[in-house]
């Protein structure tokens, strides 16, 4: 059931649907993980430009320039031997000190580290020897000098060319993080044709699919506006549509059915009003000529009549109406606390007499201390007065009722009526709660419209009960329904 229950979600509109998002989802999802890696790597080559190489070209410019006035001040207090320049050559050494300190700690990679400790070394010679110069310690100041400028002239060269190696690798990297950027702009281009492409077919497909069948039921549909029910036809389409088709073709049988029961609805009331209307009519008119002037027992036996089919009469409508009030009328009903077995007791009491005068035994099972059901008292009582006039009138002389209340495990109170009447055939008993039923399979020696069972139902399911029959033909009726109990 669950496998089947899958399929039909994937061939249905939300299957596809959540199938083709789900395609759409994954391509994007791989998309934003390629470029994120991009941006990674990028981030990586834009960080070592800023963090080394750059550093790197900035501190190799200010160590040049640091080596060239130390050389200045080195010679100006040679010659003048003025403690302010050997102070400014100090201050310029130990600027250059940190400087190279710096890029120790800055520099990387094979390349740049080899050139960075030919400097290191250099830079160490330069330092010695220039301090050494200053203090005094070389005799020959013109040989001191040469050996100066040579390594000093050593160590910028090392210096410039620490400077263009990271100046070239600057350059590579930039050059190749401009390539990655354009591939990856380059292809989130195609990537978004792409998926605008796909993402146009599939809606393309799906609404193809899901447009032709729609417009096909609602020809059927205008069919059935125009007063014309079509055929049962089937749908290939999703299967949400199918079973909306499905649904339509049981609703136009429903229509066919309901406007056949509509027929026999009229045709039965026109019966059941037809008839006492003329019965009135013939009786009235025989009193108004006189007819039995001089005969009381045959006067009274048509005013009898009279009496009998006004009250027929009056039932009928009553019925009518009471059907089309429900119908109507949608507003809650006052609920409250009530004693049900004292109003199916006092229905029992208000028909004894038509139980008597067919001599059927009506017997009572309603439980002692039954709880009270909660609802609409008088309504109730309206539904429950019909299912036990729907007993009497199809129980045979002699025969028996029982009528039944009692609590459920389910906070619920359970109502039946039984007969031992004639029954319903298999055929009739889905239908029997459904209005223009009546009559149907019944015989001709029960009078009535056929609402009673329909304004039960509509009762008891405003109330939030349910209400069914069981039933087999010759041998009784059961009707129950189900009511809430009162907290």
């Amino acid at each position: 059931m669950i496998m089947l229950n899958y399929a039909m979600k994937l061939t249905g509109i939300f299957g596809r649907l959540a199938l083709t998002n789900l395609i759409l989802l994954v391509l994007i999802s791989y998309f934003i993980i390629y470029v994120f890696h991009k941006t990674e790597q990028i981030h990586r080559i834009l960080h070592d430009v800023t963090s080394v190489n750059l550093p790197v070209i900035a501190d190799s410019d200010r160590l040049i320039s640091s080596i060239e006035r130390m050389n200045e001040f080195r010679l100006k207090y040679i010659v003048t031997g003025d403690e302010d320049f050997y102070e400014r050559f100090n201050g310029f050494m130990a600027e250059a000190e940190s400087v190279s300190q710096h890029l120790s700690e800055t520099v990387t990679g094979k390349s740049k580290t080899d050139i960075y400790d030919s400097v290191s070394e250099l830079y160490g010679a330069f330092s010695k020897m220039s301090t050494a110069q200053i203090k005094g310690e070389e005799h020959n100041n013109t040989e001191a000098d040469t050996e100066i400028e040579k390594v000093s002239a050593l160590l910028t060269d090392k210096i410039s060319e620490l400077k263009n190696t990271a100046d070239s690798e600057w350059q590579k990297k930039l050059e190749r993080s401009n390539q990655m950027v354009e591939k990856v702009l380059h292809r989130s281009v195609v990537f978004m044709t792409a998926c605008i492409i796909g993402a146009a077919a599939v809606a393309f497909f799906n609404t193809r699919n899901i447009a032709r069948p729609l417009q096909k039921l609602g020809e059927k549909t205008n069919e059935v506006a125009a007063g014309r029910f079509p055929e049962s036809f089937y749908l290939k389409a999703p299967y949400e549509i199918e079973r909306l088709a499905s649904d339509f073709n049981i609703m136009i049988r429903r229509l066919k059915e309901s406007r056949e029961q509509k027929e026999e609805f009229v045709s039965n009331v026109s019966h059941e009003l037809k008839t006492p209307l003329s019965s009135i009519k013939e009786a009235a008119q025989m009193l108004k000529e006189g007819v039995f002037d001089n005969d009381p027992e045959n006067s009274g036996r048509l005013l009898d009549i009279i009496n009998a089919e006004s009250e027929r009469l009056i039932t009928s409508v009553n019925g009518i109406i009471e059907i089309s009030r429900l119908d109507i009328n949608d507003a809650p009903y006052e609920m409250q606390a009530f004693d049900l077995g004292g109003v199916l007791k006092e229905i029992i009491k208000k028909t004894e007499p038509i139980a008597a005068a067919k001599k059927i035994k009506v017997v009572q099972d309603i439980a002692e201390e039954l709880p009270e059901a909660f609802g609409a008292a008088e309504m109730i009582s309206r539904a429950a007065e019909n299912l036990i006039s729907n007993a009497l009138k199809y129980t045979p002389e002699k025969g028996v009722i029982n009528i039944s209340a009692k609590k459920t495990d389910e906070r619920l109170l359970l109502v039946s009526v039984k007969d031992n009447g004639r029954g319903i055939s298999g055929e009739d008993l889905p239908h029997i709660f459904e209005r223009y039923r009546r009559g149907r399979n019944q015989q001709g020696d029960v009078k009535g419209t056929g609402l009673g069972l329909a304004i039960a139902r509509k009762i008891i399911s405003r109330h939030g009960g349910e209400i069914w029959a069981k039933s087999r033909q010759g041998e009784g009726s059961e009707f129950l329904f189900t009511l809430p109990r009162s907290f």
